[in-house]
């Protein structure tokens, strides 16, 4: 898991490189991104979707507010880096993620 949360960090992405390779995901962003996040959190569901999650956290925290905004206004190369905090804040509340539709 340690090799796969470097998919997230360039300079280090080579470790991650034989995992990712393994699912077709080398220069691949998307693959890239919800792979590294999912070793940061690898609690899965297979129900719901990021705005499942979102709501999740929305309803226990006031200040997700913020956060769900920039991740709405964000553009496709800013993806990654406004679901990383997501993720990481599911994660603190033990919210279980639809990995598989972040790639749909």
């Amino acid at each position: 898991m340690a090799d796969l949360r470097c998919a997230l960090t360039p300079a280090r992405r080579t470790r991650a490189s034989p995992l990712l390779a393994r699912v077709g995901g080398i220069d691949r962003p998307i693959y890239e991104s919800v792979a590294g996040m999912f070793a940061y959190h690898p609690d899965s569901t297979d129900s719901g979707n990021i705005g499942t999650t979102c709501h999740q956290l929305a309803g226990e925290n006031t200040s997700f507010d913020g956060r769900f905004r920039r991740l709405l206004s964000c553009d496709r190369d800013e993806l990654g880096d406004r679901l990383r905090p997501v993720i990481l804040a599911a994660k603190a509340k033990g919210i279980p993620v639809n990995y598989e539709a972040l790639f749909g």
